[in-house]
């Protein structure tokens, strides 16, 4: 396939509109149409499927912008490298809001200090991180996983206790350390359903035979913490986040830690600038 071909499929995987996909690439929405299925004859696949309005990319789909998004990249940077030129190509990472916001500023600080590639964050949740890196929208990612993915490149960055946290009028707010069973009763700010953090509690909880008491569902520590800060009920969050000076913060020996590992493909198709991130975000994680 041509350079050509391989951009027009790059950009329709990402935007998986016709018509927006031939905008920015400032051609016709036929001249485009013709040029994906063109694609599609020579591959001898199916790339994508119609549901209603919406197209989705097959295995094959998926695999073809992959390769199209690390192609383009490499002779991207191969052609700075014969310039002389550090890469100009971007490097994506992928991680949660959390994540950004209490761990990785150290790391990212210590990349824009010794790399002048543009850095492209992504804030997603674990699945959608997974997703960024197995179809190539990211190079890294940082995200909390039980174990090392089976597939991935995972080096543990950190682990990470979790906190109650409470208003500092609340008659818990003295202890130190509780125990699940002393949270009967205990109205609960928690992510919403099906969401990991919300399914180990509801399992850990089970565990220790103790009602999780549902006051208020809401995403993301800020969030969870801002309405904690206002008098909506206690919550639960990692250990790293900086908590509201009305409230205070207990330890809960009895959740598991939160394992966060940095993810990337196999370290031989990284770009320069992935594999310095990387390196950055592994030695903060050895230095914490």
């Amino acid at each position: 396939m041509s350079t050509e071909e391989l951009e027009a499929f790059q950009v329709f995987a990402e935007t998986l509109n016709f018509t927006k996909a031939a905008e920015r690439l400032a051609i016709s929405q036929p001249a485009l149409h013709v040029k994906i299925q063109k694609i599609s004859k020579d591959l001898g696949q199916t790339l994508y499927t119609k549901n209603g309005r919406n197209l989705h990319l097959t295995t094959q789909g998926i695999q073809l912008a992959k390769y199209a998004r690390e192609s383009l990249r490499r002779e991207a940077d191969f052609r700075s490298a014969l310039r002389g030129q550090g890469t100009s190509q971007p490097v994506t990472l992928s991680a949660g809001a959390g994540a950004y916001l209490y761990l990785l500023g150290p790391a990212l600080r210590e990349f824009r200090q010794s790399c002048g590639a543009p850095l492209h964050l992504l804030t997603a949740d674990r699945s959608q991180t997974l997703d960024d890196l197995t179809t190539g929208r990211a190079q890294v990612g940082v995200t909390v996983l039980p174990s090392p993915h089976p597939t991935l490149s995972s080096t543990r960055l950190r682990s990470i206790p979790s906190t109650l946290v409470v208003s500092k009028e609340h008659p818990l707010a003295r202890k130190k350390k509780l125990s699940l069973e002393s949270l009967a009763g205990l109205p609960l700010i928690v992510p919403s359903k099906g969401k990991p953090f919300r399914e180990v509690l509801e399992s850990f909880f089970s565990k220790y035979e103790v009602p999780l008491n549902v006051s208020m569902e809401a995403n993301g520590w800020e969030l969870m913490l801002h309405f904690t800060a206002l008098g909506f009920g206690a919550t639960i969050v990692n250990g790293c986040c900086r908590l509201p000076r009305e409230c205070r913060g207990i330890e809960l020996p009895d959740l598991p830690k939160a394992q966060y590992f940095v993810l990337s493909q196999k370290e031989n198709f990284l770009s320069e600038s992935a594999l310095l991130l990387k390196g950055c975000l592994i030695r903060q994680g050895k230095r914490d």
